[in-house]
């Protein structure tokens, strides 16, 4: 039996200082049936010649006008024939075993996606602290705690150190254009919702450079809040009910059928119980929809529950 097709998708744009190691460290693992994509971005810099110049033939070389970041990890995934699929941001390093471990966990395991523990290095190359970034390093067991942390946390996953099922793109589609700075966590959290299951390990098979051009410095607080709103929302619209309600027994109220779509006042209290207050308000929102059209007493709330008294203790929530 041959082995597998292992597709690396690398994104770069203006990296030129960066791209020519990264490729390389693909270039030079010890797993050798891969396709490694290149998608250059639209880089005003001169990545694209570097690029073509060094690697020639051993990658495919895509060129587009700049669209985001998104719009490069579609274009690869477009081009990817692999088995699997390999995310790789255009100035990290691979260390040489990365696609052979990740393949093996993927191979023999129930994981249809697999991250790893990041080495954090700063933009010379030296190595930096765990705790510069230490929401990458909280042990993460998969199932429905997984979903519960991903929601009420953010993302913990590094996304550099991805490693994939084609299948899982072939059910998701693609990545979330419109998102900036958090494409990638509506992607994990999407493949989470519907039950696929995400292994971490402590391996540390990806240096991840942190410098000032990285794309998630450049976004504000405020921004990523208001986009992580829209990213639960999507996610609530997108989930299997079962694993949202698995997730949540002690926010939902009781359901004999795990399986029935959930109501619009599930969705208005797990967004309510969200530690962010532009998360809040998106439940709000639900929680006024339900006043015009009914209330929240016909999708399981009980009988108990006056409408007003529900909305007055979802303002007093957010506003307090």
């Amino acid at each position: 039996m041959s082995e597998p097709l292992v597709s690396v998708i690398v994104a770069i744009y203006n990296q030129a200082s960066y791209a020519m190691e990264t490729l390389e460290s693909v270039c030079s693992q010890s797993y050798s049936r891969q396709q490694i994509i290149v998608v250059d971005d639209g880089s005003t810099d001169d990545s694209a010649e570097l690029v073509s110049r060094h690697f020639g033939s051993r990658v495919q070389l895509i060129t587009q006008r700049n669209g985001g970041p998104s719009a490069a990890i579609n274009t690869a995934l477009r081009q990817a024939r692999g088995d699997f699929i390999a995310m790789m941001g255009g100035d990290d390093v691979c260390e040489p075993e990365r696609i052979t471990q990740q393949l093996e966990i993927l191979t023999n395991s129930g994981h249809d996606l697999v991250f790893a523990k990041p080495r954090l290095i700063d933009s010379d190359g030296a190595e930096l602290p765990d705790h510069e970034v230490p929401v990458l390093y909280i042990d993460q067991a998969p199932g429905p705690e997984m979903y519960r942390r991903l929601f009420l946390y953010g993302n913990f996953l590094c996304g550099p150190t991805a490693m994939l099922r084609a299948s899982v793109v072939t059910e998701l589609g693609d990545f979330h254009a419109g998102l900036v700075g958090l494409q990638d966590f509506d992607y994990w959290l999407r493949a989470c919702g519907r039950g696929m299951s995400i292994g971490v390990t402590d391996d540390r098979l990806v240096r991840y450079r942190r410098h000032g051009g990285n794309l998630s410095g450049t976004r504000s607080v405020s921004a990523l809040a208001s986009e992580t709103g829209y990213v639960l929302k999507r996610s609530l619209e997108d989930a299997l009910p079962r694993v949202v309600r698995t997730a949540f027994p002690h926010v939902l109220p009781p359901r004999v059928d795990l399986d029935a779509p959930l109501s619009q006042y599930e969705k208005s209290l797990l967004l309510l119980a969200h530690p962010l207050r532009e998360v809040q308000a998106v439940g709000l929102e639900y929680a006024f929809d339900l006043a015009q059209t009914g209330g929240a007493r016909d999708q399981g709330a009980g009988p108990d529950l006056s409408m007003f008294h529900f909305l007055m203790n979802v303002t007093r929530r957010i506003t307090s």
